[in-house]
């Protein structure tokens, strides 16, 4: 996880730049903020990223000291406004999204059936299921993409097959926001056996 105030830097470009984000065709918004030695990376804006970059700030908001708890309490209200004006855009968006990466998902699942040293590679791949499950409560079900539900489905299988539980996928931090019951797939990882292939 990066430190606190980076997360809150890159949440409030995102903020700032959400309407034009919206307007335009783009999925994947390069933000204007650049990195420097102290945020070497600075994600683009989805709405997935969004999503994620605020459950990190709240899963660690209540150790954080005044200033900036308040600038994170401003910026989420900055993101219900955004949310009540823009629904139909959102939707649309998230629903982008969400096809985008299950496709990379998907991809994922098929090279760790084909190369089983990919399992190393799993904290940061599963970061695009946990986003289909984010960006699936921002949108309507009526507004899910076409097929979603039994594709989303038979990824979850496929993965399920080789699962194993064990220790949580991401910073230990982020496991008071994505429970278990909810975000199985967070708690534990695939294991493949390198022979069996």
């Amino acid at each position: 996880m990066r430190p606190p105030e980076h997360s809150l830097e890159i949440l409030e470009a995102m903020l700032a730049e959400l309407e034009a984000y919206l307007g335009s065709s783009e999925l994947f918004w390069p933000l204007a903020l650049r990195p420097d030695s102290s945020n070497p990376h600075i994600p683009r804006l989805t709405i997935g990223s969004l999503l994620l970059i605020l459950d990190e700030l709240s899963a660690g908001e209540a150790a954080l000291p005044d200033a900036p708890r308040a600038r994170l309490s401003r910026a989420q209200t900055v993101w219900q406004a955004c949310r009540a004006r823009h629904v139909v855009a959102l939707e649309r968006k998230a629903g982008r999204e969400i096809e985008a990466r299950l496709k990379l998902w998907q991809a994922y699942l098929t090279d760790l059936s084909e190369k089983p040293e990919s399992a190393a590679d799993y904290p940061g791949e599963v970061r695009n299921r946990l986003m289909i499950s984010r960006l699936m409560g921002v949108i309507h079900a009526r507004e899910w993409p076409a097929q979603l539900e039994a594709r989303l489905q038979a990824s979850d299988r496929r993965l399920q097959s080789v699962f194993r539980k064990g220790a949580f996928a991401l910073a230990a931090a982020l496991e008071r926001v994505y429970p278990p019951f909810e975000f199985w797939f967070l708690y534990g990882a695939p294991a493949i056996d390198p022979l069996a292939g």
